[in-house]
């Protein structure tokens, strides 16, 4: 759960993992920094200035349960992370908040998918897609009947199958 926890870290902050620049004079780790940040209360310092300024997300609440759940992963105290089908369903939910949001703000974006998919923003930046990336969209077509399940029907939901 710790490394999942990290890798919801790098794709709502938009860094790496590791740095002696990226986190400033106090912080080498995205997990003490994130977790500095989230527990101060401010969010809009964890997430990634290209996702923010160009308004990628609806609702602030979405990317604060994003960030809640990455923090919980990576408590120093394995006992005290949450399971995977827990924060599968955090995920979710803070879709649900964004695509309320984006459905009461504008229809003109309809058809075009969630705007928050990890995926289409590794392409749209120019990057290439990491595999992470394409297991999160994975949790994101997920129905919310089928939120811990990635058997069944849920599979073939999936955009890219073979992670399952």
């Amino acid at each position: 759960m710790y490394s999942f926890g990290i890798i919801l870290l790098e794709l709502i902050s938009g860094r790496p993992p590791i740095s002696t620049i990226a986190f400033g004079d106090h912080f080498r780790n995205i997990g003490p920094w994130a977790k500095f940040y989230y527990e101060s209360g401010d969010i809009e310092a964890i997430i990634d200035p290209s996702v923010s300024m160009a308004g990628e997300y609806q609702d602030v609440q979405s990317v604060w349960k994003i960030a809640e759940a990455a923090v919980r992963c990576i408590d120093v105290e394995p006992r005290k992370r949450p399971c995977m089908p827990e924060v599968v369903k955090e995920i979710q939910d803070a879709m649900a908040l964004e695509r309320a949001a984006a459905a009461e703000t504008t229809n003109s974006n309809r058809g075009l998918g969630c705007p928050f998919s990890p995926a289409a923003a590794s392409v749209r930046s120019g990057g290439t897609m990491r595999s992470h990336d394409m297991v999160m969209d994975n949790l994101l077509l997920m129905d919310d009947d089928e939120s811990t399940s990635f058997s069944g029907s849920a599979v073939s939901k999936l955009k890219y199958p073979e992670l399952r």
